[in-house]
């Protein structure tokens, strides 16, 4: 994933990367070390991070958000839904493993694009828009 990740910064200059220390941050650091003024860490706050990424599609730009499955679902749940989703907006959430509430929740959430591994994932987030999730197990 960091390749890929390092490489859409490197592509698209209107990326942002938002992520959370409930990750494995290695994964983040080489966009950070390139991209210093474009990748922001929120510790363990995934609300404020998902009404950051909300911002920033605002303000257009393509923010790339990852977190922990589990968190970022149950701890912003009204921010994803309400400042995201409800706004159409292009945010691209990267889930990192498996949560049980994902499969009952992601199916509520107004305009929400749900990605499965057989696609081209960061294809489809660079090229269409609107709110995306994908869940990297």
């Amino acid at each position: 994933m960091m390749n890929t990740l390092l490489s859409l910064a490197k592509n698209n200059k209107n990326m942002v990367l938002l992520h959370t220390d409930a990750v494995d941050c290695d994964q983040c650091q080489e966009v950070a070390k390139f991209f210093p003024d474009r990748s922001f860490s929120f510790g363990l706050s995934e609300a404020n991070m998902i009404s950051c990424a909300a911002g920033f599609a605002l303000a257009g730009k393509l923010p790339f958000v990852i977190g922990n499955s589990e968190f970022l679902l149950s701890r912003a749940f009204d921010q994803f839904y309400n400042d995201v989703c409800v706004a159409n907006l292009n945010v691209k959430v990267i889930a990192m493993g498996k949560s049980d509430l994902d499969d009952k929740l992601l199916k509520i959430f107004p305009n929400l694009r749900i990605i499965s591994e057989d696609e081209d994932v960061y294809d489809l987030m660079l090229k269409e828009y609107g709110p995306m999730y994908f869940q990297k197990i």
